[in-house]
């Protein structure tokens, strides 16, 4: 297996500081040492069919790298008065089918983060006369403090044996 990318050129680029990463790369999506006073997420499920949108347009934050797209929908939904929801919906148009579709995510420390299981971790090879699939997965985010939020993240898929690794950051995500 080859990346497409060197990983570490991609964390220098990222500016992602070496304990996210190596919490990224053995598969926390949260910073372990988080303020403390913030309420665990582990007993909040939110199903897809419940969720509502909201009133911030939705964010691309990979848009067609080797064909595949990732786009932030922002939800009205608030399972707890801290919590705020995202709806993170993965597409691809490469002629090939994806595999071991992986995407971690990181917060400031005065918040949580944790994502639920995605719907599946494939999608098929694009055909042009039929409508994209997508691999849609929830993420719940605690910002007890309201403070700013800026979302650093890691997607990892493999096609045709072959594994690419895709990291960036979203500076400041809208006031959920």
């Amino acid at each position: 297996m080859s990346c497409n990318k060197s990983i570490n050129s991609e964390i220098v680029e990222a500016g992602i500081q070496q304990q996210e990463v190596t919490q990224l790369l053995n598969g926390a999506s949260t910073i372990a040492d988080a303020e403390p006073g913030i309420k665990p997420l582990t007993d909040i499920i939110v199903n897809l069919e419940d969720i509502k949108p909201g009133i911030n347009p939705p964010l691309t934050v990979i848009e067609e790298r080797n064909g595949i797209s990732v786009v932030l929908h922002f939800t009205q939904d608030s399972p707890r008065p801290d919590v705020s929801v995202v709806v993170i919906t993965t597409m691809s148009k490469n002629a090939k089918p994806l595999n071991n579709y992986l995407f971690q995510a990181v917060v400031p420390k005065k918040c949580k983060c944790r994502l639920q299981a995605p719907s599946g971790t494939k999608l098929p090879a694009h055909n042009p006369f039929l409508p994209p699939s997508a691999i849609t997965q929830i993420m719940l985010i605690a910002n007890p403090f309201k403070e700013p939020i800026y979302l650093k993240f890691m997607l990892s898929y493999t096609m045709d044996d072959e594994t690419f690794t895709e990291m960036g950051e979203v500076d400041r995500l809208p006031h959920l």
